[in-house]
């Protein structure tokens, strides 16, 4: 492996980045059935397309971040596997904070790093936040945050109870409602001026392109969308963490 930008302790036992993110999320016990999802009223969306996003795959990931994905070590990190017992929202956020972001931390840094190297920048710190306001009375539910508080990432949480990506394939039938958290994270993409977010429930995650301008009307937006399920894991996979 190519050493990375900084110095990782030989006590520590480290994997590629890439064996990192598509190690097995931990397994959920779900016991929650919470009401239905609240609309968002945001015209700027009314007419918005929504597309699946097919070009987010493994292969063009690799394609862009393979050297970044294969030749620098991170920390392994060993969380506890679970069952974890997920009762509501506010849990599930909980169990996603402590037992997968853990994981996402080091390969976060050390991309950053490599990637600030090869452009002469330095790239900002960036966290994990819960519940953030974007645009009141609006709220991310998990955020990506730099240190100088730009939002590179914004989620709406939900349970799989309320809602899936399979409805946005048989919307005739579903309506509006199979869009609506689409839509709200489009929103929170357009009041935080970033292109990027995701819908997370208990069985998937759903990430988000959003292009196209709220401040253009000749233009309007286009939703651009992809499901990983959350137990996807496994060399050549697209999982959780690395889609996120």
């Amino acid at each position: 492996m190519t050493n990375a930008p900084f110095t990782v302790p030989q006590t520590w036992a480290t994997q590629s980045i890439h064996d990192s993110l598509t190690s097995n999320n931990p397994t959920l016990d779900v016991t929650a059935n919470p009401g239905n999802i609240i609309k968002t009223n945001f015209p700027a969306l009314a007419d918005a397309q929504i597309v699946r996003w097919h070009y987010f795959n493994v292969d063009c990931l690799g394609q862009a971040y393979g050297d970044i994905l294969e030749d620098y070590p991170v920390p392994t990190v060993i969380g506890h596997p679970g069952p974890h017992t997920v009762n509501g929202l506010n849990r599930f956020k909980q169990v996603v904070i402590d037992n997968l972001f853990p994981s996402l931390a080091h390969p976060i840094q050390t991309g950053a790093t490599v990637l600030g190297a090869r452009l002469g920048a330095r790239l900002p710190k960036v966290l994990f936040e819960k519940d953030t306001v974007v645009d009141w009375p609006r709220r991310s539910g998990l955020s990506l945050v730099s240190d100088d508080g730009t939002r590179f990432l914004v989620g709406c949480v939900l349970m799989a109870s309320q809602w899936s990506s399979s409805r946005l394939e048989r919307s005739h039938f579903y309506g509006e409602a199979a869009t609506l958290p689409l839509r709200r994270v489009a929103a929170y993409c357009l009041s935080t001026d970033t292109r990027y977010g995701f819908v997370l429930t208990t069985r998937e995650i759903v990430v988000v392109r959003v292009s196209g301008t709220a401040h253009d009307d000749r233009q309007p937006c286009r939703i651009e969308w992809q499901a990983v399920p959350w137990d996807a894991s496994g060399p050549g996979t697209l999982t959780v963490n690395l889609a996120l």
